[in-house]
């Protein structure tokens, strides 16, 4: 199973210019206050204005309409940025998300790392950020919707996954993403889980493959902020996926490829 890119770097600089405008503008702001934040520990001078900023943009980005979650108070997320844990959890995310993965003789790989307890430990890692943001960021969350849109946000290491990039995998080839919802996983072993983790392998072996097109792409067009986005180029396939998908293409997929790339079945 692999994703490649089938479009020129002309195409991926299309895609992005075609992009809302203000999606850019929101992504590049949570990210100007988080990258410090990230840096400079969970403190409350950052993470209090950081959780304001993040709230605004999350219900910009649709939190509160139609069957989407409210999200908290701004206090209650300035809480969960300001714990310890959390902020560690987050630091280690931006160091196992898109860019430091890929697939070594067909099975999930840490470049970042060389050990093969880190996929492990990435598994867990992820799992617990989801439910950690969707109880304390989120009120009366099922989805992963809104969960991965945060970490998008504040690292920049993985998709989210909302109805226009599950369509966008889907229209690429890559099956399991078709539901209307995408429920929040129980476990680290369960089906739903393992697709979402296995998204990631997959777009950073991609990202290994084709990086100098995608960055020549970014390159030539007037959104230059994303050049800082590269090491962690989650919100570039966030972009290539949410536009219609059609520049990546999945090959070797079936039903089971996630839990076979785990070697769960």
């Amino acid at each position: 199973m692999r994703i490649d890119l089938v479009g020129s770097a002309g195409d991926v600089a299309e895609a992005i210019e075609a992009f809302p405008m203000d999606y850019h503008e929101d992504f590049a702001a949570v990210r100007k206050m988080a990258i410090p934040y990230l840096a400079h520990g969970p403190q409350r001078a950052i993470s209090e204005p950081l959780a304001a900023l993040l709230r605004g943009v999350l219900t910009n980005w649709g939190a509160g309409m139609r069957a989407a979650p409210l999200c908290a108070d701004a206090e209650q997320i300035a809480a969960l940025l300001s714990d310890a844990d959390f902020h560690a959890g987050l630091s280690a995310l931006t160091r196992l998300g898109v860019g430091a993965l890929g697939m070594v003789d067909g099975r999930p790989y840490v470049h970042a790392f060389d050990d093969p307890r880190a996929v492990a430990f990435g598994a867990d890692l992820l799992l617990g950020l989801l439910a950690d943001i969707s109880r304390q960021c989120l009120i009366d969350n099922t989805n992963v919707t809104y969960p991965t849109k945060t970490l998008l946000l504040l690292t920049g290491a993985l998709t989210a996954l909302d109805n226009k990039v599950r369509a966008g995998l889907t229209s690429c080839g890559v099956s399991g993403f078709a539901a209307t919802r995408y429920l929040m996983p129980g476990n680290a072993g369960s089906s739903g889980f393992a697709k979402l983790y296995g998204l990631l392998f997959l777009l950073g072996q991609c990202w290994r493959e084709h990086a100098a097109t995608i960055a020549q792409g970014v390159r030539q067009t007037r959104e230059a902020r994303l050049l800082d986005e590269l090491d962690a180029p989650g919100r570039v396939f966030d972009i290539l996926l949410f536009s219609g998908g059609g520049l990546l293409r999945a090959s070797g997929t079936d039903r089971g490829w996630a839990k076979w790339l785990f070697g769960l079945d």
